[in-house]
C-alpha cells in the first residue's frame, strides 16, 4: 500500500471511531455508511497482506540446502579425481556464485548419477558405479534422491513465487478499489455529520480531525549554499571622502 492509500486508511480508521463513539446521533440509515466503512476497513487489511508474500524467503533456503549438497558431491568428486583423474570432471563446481548457474550445476549432476528409463544397461552399470563411490567416501545412500528432491523443490516454490506475485497484483487492484469505495462512505458520512453538528462545533470540529487526510511529510530542501566571502559586494566606505583641491 503506497502513502496515498495509507494515508486514506488511516482516515477510514479515524473515522469509524467518531462513528462509533457518536452512534447515539445516527439514524439507521446514516449507521450503514459506518458500518460499511467498518467492512472496507476489515477487507483492506486482508488486502495489505496479501501485497506482499513469503515464497521468495523460502526459495532462499532451498537454494541453500541444494547448495550444499552440490559442495558435498563436487568436493567428494574431487577426491575420487586424485586417483581416477577425470573423474572430477564429471561433476564440476558452479563456475557463478548466482541460483541460475547453482541449477545447471545439480542439473549435470543428477544426468551423471540417476538413472533414466532410457538408459541401457552399460550406462547404468557406470552410475551405479559412481554412486559406490561417492557412499563408500560418506555421503549417504539416498544422496542423489535427496538432490533430485532438493532440485524438484526450488521449481516448486518458483511457480509459487510467480502465483504470488499474481496474487499481489491482484490484491494491489483490490486496495484500490477499496480505497475507493472508503471514500465514498467518507463523502456520505461528511454530508451528515455536518448537517448534524451544523449548531455543535466543538462536534464539528472533532469530525473534520477525524476525517483529515493527512499527507505525506515533503523531504526537507536544501539549504541555500553560502556565498563565497569574496563574491560579497563590499560596503561602501563609511569614513569621509578627502576635499578636493
Amino acid at each position: 500500500m503506497d502513502d496515498r492509500s495509507s494515508a486514506r486508511f488511516e482516515m477510514f480508521v479515524r473515522t469509524l471511531n467518531f462513528g462509533r463513539a457518536n452512534a447515539a446521533d445516527l439514524s439507521p440509515e446514516s449507521t450503514a455508511h459506518v458500518d460499511n466503512l467498518g467492512r472496507i476497513i476489515a477487507e483492506l487489511g486482508k488486502a495489505k497482506v496479501g501485497q506482499t508474500g513469503g515464497s521468495a524467503a523460502a526459495k532462499e533456503v532451498l537454494l541453500d540446502a541444494l547448495r550444499l549438497d552440490v559442495r558435498n558431491i563436487t568436493r567428494t568428486a574431487s577426491a575420487v579425481g586424485q586417483d581416477d583423474p577425470g573423474f572430477e570432471k564429471l561433476f564440476r563446481r558452479p563456475s557463478q556464485p548466482n541460483p541460475a548457474t547453482l541449477l545447471t550445476t545439480a542439473d549435470a549432476i543428477i544426468a551423471n548419477l540417476a538413472e533414466n528409463p532410457g538408459d541401457d544397461t552399460e550406462t547404468r552399470t557406470i552410475k551405479n558405479d559412481r554412486r559406490t563411490r561417492f557412499i563408500n567416501l560418506g555421503l549417504p545412500v539416498e544422496f542423489v534422491q535427496s538432490l533430485i528432491d532438493d532440485r524438484a523443490a526450488i521449481d516448486t516454490a518458483s511457480a509459487a513465487e510467480i502465483q504470488g506475485d499474481s496474487e499481489g497484483v491482484k490484491n494491489t487492484a483490490l486496495v484500490g478499489k477499496l480505497i475507493a469505495e472508503g471514500m465514498k462512505e467518507c463523502q456520505y458520512l461528511n454530508a451528515i455529520y455536518h448537517n448534524l453538528y451544523t449548531r455543535q462545533p466543538e462536534k464539528l470540529r472533532a469530525w473534520k480531525s477525524a476525517s483529515h487526510i493527512e499527507r505525506a511529510a515533503k523531504p526537507a530542501k536544501n539549504e541555500e549554499p553560502a556565498v563565497p566571502e569574496s563574491q560579497l559586494t563590499p560596503e561602501p566606505s563609511k569614513a569621509a571622502t578627502p576635499a578636493t583641491k
